[in-house]
């Protein structure tokens, strides 16, 4: 069951016929070791099946001695590990994910504090400024992983980053309407655009349409 062929046909193979090639040399090495010390072994080993993908399993292998302790025959305990080698590739594709993201938004706010202190005319503008350029990133993050980091809607980003400029009366029109096409945006382009808002609005907010009442 395990490399997917009738028993009928495994007795007229060796074990060596079913083995990946890239795995074979070091499994006869460790069994010409076992011949020779007699020592048991465990090793991961890929057999084929008839059509050509891989199975992982692992092996727990014992030679039976006679009475003058010379090998007679192997015994192999064989456990079909695929499923777990295909969950540890996903757990590492993960990590190598989050890495890239981790580098990519660290370069992203070291990009923002610099931009920020170059403008700031004092310490405390700079902090005010940092702090809301900090929580524009972050809510698009949030829009972000609610969706697997697959994208996030155009208008999900507009609508968070101008919440704070709505009016707080329920009853009251909206300060700003949002109107357009469903777009969806990667990643990369969701956190660029999310920064260039926030920007926008908060210029608006102090010299534009967004300063005033109405």
């Amino acid at each position: 069951a395990i490399v997917g062929r009738p028993a009928r046909e495994l007795y007229r193979m060796r074990v060596q016929d079913i083995i990946h090639p890239d795995d074979l040399h070091h499994i006869l090495a460790m069994v010409r070791r076992l011949l020779v010390e007699h020592a048991h072994f465990d090793i991961e080993v890929r057999f084929l099946r008839p059509d050509g993908s891989a199975v992982w399993t692992t092996h727990s292998v014992t030679a039976m001695l006679d009475s003058d302790r010379h090998p007679q025959h192997l015994i192999s305990a064989v456990l079909d590990i695929t499923q777990q080698k295909l969950a540890m590739q996903h757990v590492e594709l993960m990590l190598d994910e989050l890495n890239h993201r981790v580098k990519n938004t660290l370069a992203t706010v070291q990009a923002i504090a610099t931009q920020t202190l170059a403008k700031a005319p004092d310490l405390e503008s700079f902090r005010v400024a940092f702090h809301a350029r900090l929580m524009a990133l972050s809510k698009t993050h949030n829009l972000l992983a609610a969706d697997a980091w697959t994208g996030a809607r155009l208008r999900d980003i507009v609508a968070g980053e101008l919440e704070p400029f709505q009016r707080d009366e329920p009853d009251s029109d909206p300060r700003v309407r949002i109107r357009g096409e469903e777009v969806l945006l990667s990643p990369k382009l969701a956190l660029a655009l999310s920064m260039a808002v926030h920007e926008l609005a908060t210029n608006a907010s102090k010299y534009g349409a967004l300063s005033g009442p109405t």
